[in-house]
């Protein structure tokens, strides 16, 4: 209509006249909506890639909207999936370029399920499609975004079927021509894999090879000769530690920490931290070290960690510094960078990695190899927990498993994952006096008495990956659970705490991801409570300054990988924990030598790539 009037006026002659006309046009032009203003700068927010940002101009958009009387039924938006790749796009080539009419909360809502796709809120990414489904049931941006969230929750069935709704709309979208493609092999390879797995129809059909095979490859050690020529590093493969049967309930400890493990055995070469240096140069270079090498490390790694229980306990030292890192994500040279900001572990200078070492950065291998040959040679100085990225399904969409089979072997990558098979859980950090829970109690009674209070966050900090389950759970409960699986079901303990996310309001909803729960702070401080803690400090979330206090204080969400992903821009970050459990966060900004010519991804697996033509 505005166009109309546009065309209807006399045309000025002369330069002068023109600007007194848009003058004039741009005075009597209604004003736009409220919600229309936020939307936009929720756009803006979307292509400088601060997608957690947009979600909150989306989020406020919806809500003037559902204020505004008399608000517009319909507005005119590009074709099916064309309009680029800004919040308001998100397909691929091939649409139809004309305008059509679409209800504004439609758009709102599938703008919001993008901005969440990007940020792996896969979860709210398809609640928030489908709303937009209901406002406008042939808008082909919602059903797109909605295939692109089932595909990430491994439904792919049901994301052709959008997708191919796309293509009822726009017949030669190229994009969603190869990911109707991609779904039927996906379906395919499932079908398949089901039935060698004795899952599926088939009466014939044959279990798989066991997933553990680090005897196997233990026993081929000796055959695997270095060539002469070979001029990298050497690592000192005569040592390898023996496995003893240990109970995985019972914690070890060690004069200097309540550690994880007793011993190493005594053997004529030992490797120490000089040779990780050494190795961390070469891997500087992008170089790699020989397979020998490689299956040796895990291998002595994973011996030590068979000690572990499911939950360790451990001291910060007396007159030292407890490094507590999260997520590193495969960006090697940001882990280079913090320990040439915080020094290499030691006994007076540990750190706990809290999961996530691998995935979406393209030098997961080296980071594995790195923390793991520490690990080797400072067991009580160096901490690892299972994130959930140490799993099977994520490494084969976000990279690691790619990454192994091209710069190794896949008998490489089978032997990591029985690695991470046998990571902790979680960690509880305890003052470098602590004795025990019955001698804490003693020492508050006496300072109750003396009119003294003491914060109970000095007993102790629990550390997890993810977060805390909704059902009420003691530390005991935590250490006895069976860890040692090469995948975490969606449901249950282990789930929860490798997968669950904080939430601001009381009380528990399901997870924005679309895996585990939200939980509330009256959640976070019945678990303190019960257990005698002061403090949750879990990983699972980048944040713009690499940490994040939330709950009023009770829970802290520490993230080491800075600019993310190659583009969010975040600072990472490390905690910094003293004797008395006070800590300190130190933010840094990402490796300036970060090689440029290998991009984030890699190795990711098709599936990813599917989603990443949003």
């Amino acid at each position: 209509m505005q166009a109309q009037q546009q065309q209807a006026q006399p045309q000025p002659s002369s330069s002068a006249e023109a600007t007194t006309a848009t003058t004039t046009a741009a005075a009597t032009a209604p004003a736009k909506p409220r919600y229309e203003v936020v939307k936009e700068q929720g756009n803006t927010l979307f292509q400088e890639n601060q997608f957690g940002a947009a979600i909150d101009k989306y989020t406020e958009a919806i809500e003037e909207y559902n204020r505004t009387p008399g608000a517009e039924v319909a507005v005119a938006v590009g074709g099916a999936t064309g309009g680029g790749k800004g919040a308001s796009g998100g397909g691929g080539g091939g649409g139809s370029n004309k305008p059509r009419m679409v209800h504004p909360l439609a758009v709102l809502y599938s703008n919001r399920a993008f901005a969440n796709i990007k940020m792996e809120t896969y979860g709210a990414a398809l609640d928030d499609a489908t709303k937009a489904l209901e406002f406008d049931t042939k808008y082909p941006k919602a059903y797109y975004r909605r295939g692109s969230a089932l595909l990430a929750l491994g439904k792919a069935e049901e994301a052709e079927n959008d997708f191919r709704a796309v293509l009822g709309f726009s017949p030669r979208d190229t994009d969603a021509i190869s990911k109707v493609r991609d779904c039927e092999l996906m379906r395919k390879k499932l079908a398949f894999q089901a039935a060698i797995s004795g899952l599926g129809d088939s009466a014939m059909a044959k279990p798989p090879p066991p997933l553990f095979q680090s005897e196997t490859i233990a026993a081929s050690l000796p055959s695997i000769k270095i060539d002469p020529t070979y001029t990298g590093f050497h690592w000192p493969a005569s040592y390898l530690p023996s496995t003893p049967a240990t109970d995985k309930s019972t914690t070890s400890t060690t004069s200097s920490t309540s550690s994880e493990v007793t011993s190493s055995p005594s053997t004529p070469t030992m490797p120490t931290v000089q040779h990780v240096a050494e190795m961390m140069a070469e891997f500087k270079k992008q170089n790699k070290i020989h397979i020998k090498y490689a299956y040796t490390i895990v291998l002595q790694a994973l011996a030590l960690l068979k000690q572990c229980p499911t939950l360790v306990e451990v001291k910060v030292p007396p007159e030292g510094i407890f490094n507590l890192c999260g997520d590193v994500h495969g960006q090697f040279f940001d882990l280079c960078k913090i320990f040439e900001l915080n020094g290499l572990p030691s006994e007076t200078n540990p750190y706990l990695f809290n999961g996530d070492f691998v995935d979406r950065g393209s030098f997961s291998c080296e980071i594995i190899l790195t923390l793991f040959a520490l690990k080797v040679c400072l067991p009580n100085a160096i901490f690892l927990a299972r994130g959930n990225h140490e799993t099977a399904s994520m490494n084969k969409l976000y990279g690691f498993e790619g990454e192994c089979k091209a710069k190794y072997s896949d008998e490489f990558y089978t032997l990591c994952l029985e690695t991470f098979a046998w990571l902790p859980l979680a960690h509880v950090l305890r003052p470098s006096s602590w004795i025990s829970d019955e001698a804490a109690d003693t020492e508050e009674a006496a300072a109750k008495a003396a009119g003294i209070s003491e914060p109970r966050k000095k007993r102790g900090v629990f550390v997890v990956h993810g977060g805390l389950p909704v059902s009420d759970v003691s530390l005991a409960q935590i250490k006895s659970l069976d860890r040692v699986m090469a995948e975490i079901s969606e449901t249950g303990l282990a789930s929860d705490l490798l997968w669950s996310d904080p939430q601001a309001q009381n009380g528990k909803s399901m997870s924005k991801r679309g895996v585990g729960y939200s939980f509330g702070p009256d959640i976070t401080q019945r678990f303190l409570t019960r257990n005698k803690l002061g403090l949750v400090v879990r990983s699972h979330e980048v944040k713009p300054m690499g940490h994040e206090v939330e709950q009023g204080g009770l829970l802290v969400t520490v993230f080491s990988a800075p600019n993310y992903c190659g583009f969010t821009g975040n600072k990472g970050c490390i905690l910094r924990f003293s004797s008395d459990l006070s800590y300190t966060a130190v933010p840094f900004e990402p490796a300036s030598d970060t090689p440029k010519d290998v991009p984030t991804m890699a190795y990711a697996g098709p599936l990813f790539r599917l989603l990443s033509g949003n």
